[in-house]
């Protein structure tokens, strides 16, 4: 099948397009935007291929987190469905996917921290509407931290940031409310919001002259970075189908939907859903000088709305679910990075122990290759370094062979060893022991090898 590209792509690429084996770079250079199910080769055919040994898998290693700040925070959590992110922006309509340079699925930074600060609006609207939410409520997420609502939305405030249309009072013509925050606390929003503006206003240092200071706060960036969630393995992708059965009712041309249409199947790929020990890992960052309580703030409502609400498209169907893996993850590593520090202790004693074998074999090899007097003057000179090792070695003077007592005279006789001689001789004329019973055997042995001593 011939592999549609882009005129500049082909220049650059030539005929090595084939041979391509990154999924990223397949997606977005080799895709046919004109592609239907009728033409050559087919939308689903482009799936297909997609799906296809070259293209099938991430490559290189997942993306490493070594690199985040000592005050990051990592949570894990497992993709329960499939995924479907940046569907609507790829170069296939409809069938976008999100993966980096090196084809490994990733979810933007945006998307997470979208997931979270939708948790937390939630949860303050379902306070704002139960007034005290019951333990196991969504609007529960993190509410025992808060004494009143205010106080909540300060928090949100911090931990998201806001812009101008965040603080928009009242409701437009249709009777929805025209911001978030407004949404989120209700009718009577703008009181929540004056207490929840003055703390805001405490804790940046700042001074509006107004008593409806939201009119006046500029743009605010959040306290914690929400980053891009990559997996801890590649989970593949799979080509998914929605089938609509009333293409001409939504198009129009029918006034009703009737049963007479044939259905028409529309495939496009998904993030595989992940098993076992599989995992997203979501890394939080505090900025400036957060308040350590706002990245507990932010770390409950990302969790809380992994489980609860989902990431990406199709959630109402089972997509984008998540399940919180965090403890058993970091009890996995932990264990995995205590094997790895006895491995590292193991591997360090076998290297030293092998190391000394090696300088040991060296040594030999290289008293083997000397003459015999020289070995012997070498293995006494080793043992002089101690005389508490050479000492019981000279009073067996007469158990040792010849060779060995004439390396012993020999070193005596040697700077290193005259004083040591003159010492045995000063003792053994005085005749204590055990110089005394060997000084006969020194003369004895000195004067058949004609060797002086001083």
């Amino acid at each position: 099948m011939p592999i549609p590209m882009l005129p500049d792509t082909r220049s650059a690429l030539g005929d090595h397009a084939a041979k391509c084996e990154n999924r990223s770079l397949f997606q977005d250079r080799f895709a046919d935007p004109q592609a239907t199910d009728k033409s050559t080769p087919s939308r689903t055919e482009w799936f297909q291929s997609l799906q296809s040994p070259r293209a099938r898998k991430a490559s290189g290693p997942p993306p490493s987190l070594d690199w985040l700040p000592g005050n990051a925070s990592v949570l894990y959590a497992r993709a329960e469905g499939r995924v479907m992110l940046n569907m609507a922006g790829g170069v296939m309509t409809n069938a976008g996917l999100c993966l980096d340079r090196r084809g490994w699925p990733v979810i933007p930074g945006s998307a997470v921290k979208g997931c979270a600060r939708r948790m937390a609006l939630l949860a303050l609207r379902e306070w704002t509407e139960a007034g005290a939410p019951a333990p196991d409520s969504v609007g529960a997420a993190g509410r025992e931290a808060f004494r009143s609502r205010a106080e909540m939305l300060s928090a949100i405030a911090q931990v998201f940031g806001w812009v101008e249309q965040d603080w928009r009072a009242g409701r437009n013509r249709d009777g929805l409310f025209l911001s978030d925050f407004g949404w989120a606390c209700g009718d009577d929003h703008e009181s929540v919001w004056a207490d929840a503006c003055a703390a805001l206003a405490e804790h940046l240092g700042w001074h509006p002259d107004t008593n409806r200071p939201w009119t006046r706060f500029p743009n605010h960036a959040g306290s914690i970075a929400f980053l891009p969630a990559h997996p801890n393995r590649d989970p593949g992708l799979e080509l998914d189908v929605l089938t609509p059965h009333h293409k001409k009712y939504y198009s129009g041309e029918l006034a009703s939907a009737t049963d007479t249409e044939d259905p028409v199947p529309v495939f496009f790929p998904a993030i595989a859903p992940q098993h076992g020990q599989d995992h997203f890992a979501f890394a939080l960052v505090p900025l400036r000088a957060a308040n350590p309580k706002m990245l507990e703030f932010a770390k409950t409502w990302l969790l809380q709305g992994l489980q609860i609400i989902g990431l990406g498209a199709k959630t109402n169907a089972g997509y984008g679910w998540f399940a919180d893996v965090t403890r058993e993850t970091e009890e996995r590593a932990k264990l995995e990075q205590e094997r790895r520090t006895k491995e590292d202790v193991a591997r360090r004693k076998r290297e030293q122990t092998e190391a000394k074998q090696r300088v040991e074999s060296a040594r030999k090899a290289e008293l083997d290759a000397l003459p015999k007097d020289q070995k012997e003057d070498r293995l006494l000179a080793q043992l002089a370094t101690d005389w508490s090792r050479l000492k019981p070695h000279l009073t067996a003077f007469a158990k040792h062979p010849r060779e060995k007592q004439a390396a012993m005279l020999r070193w005596l006789a040697s700077p290193a060893g005259e004083s040591r001689w003159t010492e045995i001789k000063v003792e053994g004329a005085k005749g204590k022991k055990p110089w005394s019973q060997i000084l006969g055997d020194i003369h004895q042995v000195r004067k058949a090898l004609n060797l002086k001593l001083p």
